[in-house]
């Protein structure tokens, strides 16, 4: 991203007649993008793969993108919109551009939002112009819950926890503009997350993310070859894996880790997983809690 350029209205007006901010799945074009005639984001950032479309990712900090490694972990995860644009004036409801059986009527922008909660809207100056910042949230997450309704969960994400008044403010804007229709908004800190996790969710992810997963049945066949193993020691797996299942060293590593990211396989992701020592086998439900995505917890009081 560009050095020394700045946000304007007309860039952001730019942006939107470029249809910005719309589009699903493989189509979505991401309001705020990697590129080098974008302004400068603050943190460092990255093009990423993803499990569910065949563009990449843009991200504008570490944190978003161990955020994104967590997002790829929930179960029926059918889309995620990065750098999703918040529409200033009201607005159809989120999931209408999934499905076209989603009831008609509309939704407050955040400029009604901030009216409402006495709330200084931000604002972006330019080329003697000023108008209403484009607020955005970082993730806008679709998934299907266990009877197969789309659920949306969106993320905001932070290095670390913010402590200003005015961070506040637009986090309670950001929060009711989800919450008007009925979906969950959390803040994921990445400091929040300890440095062992970090470190061995990143490592995991080279053969859990960016890439589409394989069949559900080769997992669940791994799980059952090594539900009796008695130690979970990664080289002695990988050799057992590809002898029983007759494939390469590549595909018996995809299907060891995403047997565990997946939690078929739970393990203790606190302890560093490749110093050579067993792998900690502990229940599913302490494992999806090294996850907060996932787990839904947010950083923000409720």
């Amino acid at each position: 991203m560009g050095r020394g350029k700045r946000f304007t209205p007309q860039l952001f007006r730019k942006w939107k007649e470029d249809g910005r901010g719309t589009g699903t799945g493989t189509d979505y074009r991401p309001f705020h993008q990697v590129r080098r005639s974008d302004p400068a984001s603050r943190g460092r950032s990255h093009l990423m793969g993803n499990t569910w479309s065949d563009r990449k990712s843009h991200l504008l900090s570490d944190g978003e993108k161990l955020g994104l490694i967590f997002i790829q972990q929930m179960p029926d995860l059918e889309d995620c919109l990065e750098q999703f644009p918040l529409s200033v004036e009201s607005h159809r409801p989120f999931l209408s551009q999934f499905d076209i059986g989603v009831p008609y009527g509309f939704f407050q922008g955040t400029q009604a939002i901030s009216e409402s909660l006495n709330i200084r809207h931000p604002k972006v100056y330019g080329g003697g112009e000023s108008s209403y910042w484009q607020m955005t949230t970082d993730f806008a997450v679709v998934f299907r819950d266990g009877s197969g309704k789309r659920n949306v969960l969106a993320v905001s994400v932070k290095e670390s926890l913010p402590k200003s008044k005015r961070d506040g403010e637009k986090f309670k804007i950001e929060r009711e503009y989800w919450k008007q229709e009925e979906h969950r908004w959390i803040l994921f800190v990445k400091s929040d997350v300890p440095l062992a996790v970090r470190l061995n969710v990143t490592a995991i992810s080279t053969w859990t993310s960016g890439r589409p997963w394989l069949p559900r049945e080769a997992l669940d066949r791994t799980q059952a070859l090594l539900s009796n193993e008695s130690e979970l020691l990664i080289a002695p797996c990988l050799e057992l894996i590809q002898k029983e299942f007759k494939v390469a060293l590549g595909t018996a590593q995809e299907c060891f880790w995403q047997s565990i990211w997946s939690g078929r396989i739970p393990v203790d992701l606190s302890r560093d997983l490749f110093r050579g020592a067993p792998l900690i086998r502990i229940e599913f439900s302490q494992f999806k809690a090294f996850n907060p995505i996932w787990s839904g917890v947010s950083a923000w009081p409720a």
